[in-house]
């Protein structure tokens, strides 16, 4: 394709006035008139120009073979020349206008291509990122899970000496809540199916939920008093049963 809109319309009309001179030489209309359609497609096949650029040159071709046509083809009837310029004016701006359409949807299929690679593209490497992502979380989850496992085991240890005071008994007990919850969640987390399904199961039984309230406020006490916030649960009734699962919804409140 030409460079510039200024090198398209120089070079169409040097070849509109080409054509006019076959035309003028050449005795046989079928011929000249292929000739016009040549600069007319030459203009068409241009995305550079727009529709009312390319009817105007459509006209000018029209007019010219109109001019030359009635010096060189003399008609016994004006309204034959009129009405068989009108359909050559006619078929002329049709053609340009279909040339345009054919140009305009090639070039839209072009950009819809390059398009859709580029985002084919970015989905691959999309994919190998989340790939590479999953990957990490399990060897992370399975790095952490076995001292989270050890906190637990000795949490149960350290819960079968009789000779704790119930004080500790109760922070041991808040420990191994903990690791047992942090467990969980650690588990889930190896499980890649599962976070890349979007699906997660629930184990849902019935419990006290209010008991299970101030049990999740107790485990984060420690935080709260090194952050000096004030935690505060009030409730109008003393306990109610629902059935949920524990540990996805400690994972919530916490």
């Amino acid at each position: 394709m030409l460079k510039t809109k200024n090198q398209i319309i120089w070079i169409s009309t040097l070849l509109l006035l080409l054509v006019g001179i076959i035309d003028f030489i050449i005795p046989f209309e079928i011929t000249t008139f292929i000739f016009y359609v040549i600069p007319i497609f030459l203009f068409s096949y241009q995305n550079k120009i727009s529709q009312i650029y390319l009817i105007l040159f459509s006209s000018i071709a029209a007019i010219e073979w109109g001019i030359l046509d009635y010096f060189t083809h003399p008609y016994t009837n004006d309204k034959y020349f009129f009405f068989n310029w009108l359909a050559r004016a006619t078929i002329f701006i049709l053609t340009s206008i279909v040339l345009k359409r054919i140009v305009i949807e090639k070039e839209q299929k072009q950009i819809i291509s390059i398009q859709k690679n580029k985002l084919e593209e970015i989905n691959k490497k999309l994919q190998s990122a989340n790939d590479e992502l999953n990957k990490f979380i399990g060897m992370a989850a399975h790095d952490i899970r076995n001292p989270v496992g050890n906190i637990l085991s000795f949490s149960r240890l350290l819960l079968d000496d009789e000779t704790l005071t119930e004080e500790k008994k109760i922070l041991i007990q808040l420990i191994k809540t903990s690791a047992t919850n942090s467990l969980q969640i650690l588990n889930d987390t190896l499980n890649i199916s599962q976070i890349q399904s979007g699906t997660i199961s629930l184990n849902k039984s019935k419990n006290e939920y209010i008991n299970f309230v101030k049990e999740c406020l107790i485990l984060n006490s420690q935080l709260s008093i090194r952050k000096k916030q004030n935690i505060r649960f009030i409730s109008s009734i003393n306990s109610i049963d629902v059935e949920f699962d524990k540990s996805r919804l400690l994972q919530v409140i916490n």
